[in-house]
């Protein structure tokens, strides 16, 4: 659940953080606005690297409360522009054939319309594939 974990501990606001003018769920929301990319990715802190998996959280959080639509819509293109040959959204471009966040970005293309071809070979793709990403090793049997 580290994904998770990351998305709520990136949401925390401190109480002086705060501003006296604004509620905790404003100051969350813009929190996660500020890190926003140009492209319309996210990333989990200040100054990193875009994340698939922030992304598609903060696409989630976006529509959930109505904020930005335009962003919203812009980073779905992004998490399309991503999604490779194979239908799913690697974890790293380096490692292509982890997929773990190809589900987190079906959620986020359900939240909005013109995205819907690829849910569907996000979908097909999940359906079909095991998750195992390396050949395990054989366990003794036992006699």
């Amino acid at each position: 659940m580290r994904i998770i974990s990351e998305i709520q501990i990136s949401c925390i606001i401190k109480d002086n953080e705060l501003k006296s003018n604004q509620k905790p769920r404003e100051a969350s929301l813009s929190k996660i606005i500020t890190r926003s990319h140009p492209q319309g990715d996210f990333s989990a802190y200040n100054g990193e690297h875009f994340r698939p998996d922030i992304t598609a959280l903060a696409v989630l959080a976006l529509e959930a409360t109505q904020v930005d639509q335009k962003l919203s819509y812009l980073s779905c293109r992004r998490l399309s522009s991503i999604q490779n040959s194979k239908d799913r959204i690697s974890v790293m471009e380096n490692y292509p054939k982890s997929f773990s966040y190809t589900s987190l970005a079906i959620l986020a293309w359900a939240k909005l319309t013109g995205f819907e071809q690829e849910m569907d070979r996000a979908k097909k793709f999940l359906l079909k594939n095991t998750g195992k990403h390396w050949p395990q090793k054989k366990s003794p049997s036992k006699s």
